[in-house]
């Protein structure tokens, strides 16, 4: 399983532990969002 796949798969997981901490417009970055991820 891909970084990518595994952000897929838990984002509403994510998206709800950053709201309940404050955080909003959650992105990701680097070589995950440009699909070079080792």
């Amino acid at each position: 399983m891909t970084l990518k796949q595994l952000i897929q798969d838990k984002r509403e997981e994510i998206l709800k532990i950053a709201t309940k901490h404050g955080a909003f417009n959650v992105r990701v970055f680097g070589s995950v969002a440009r699909g070079e991820e080792t």
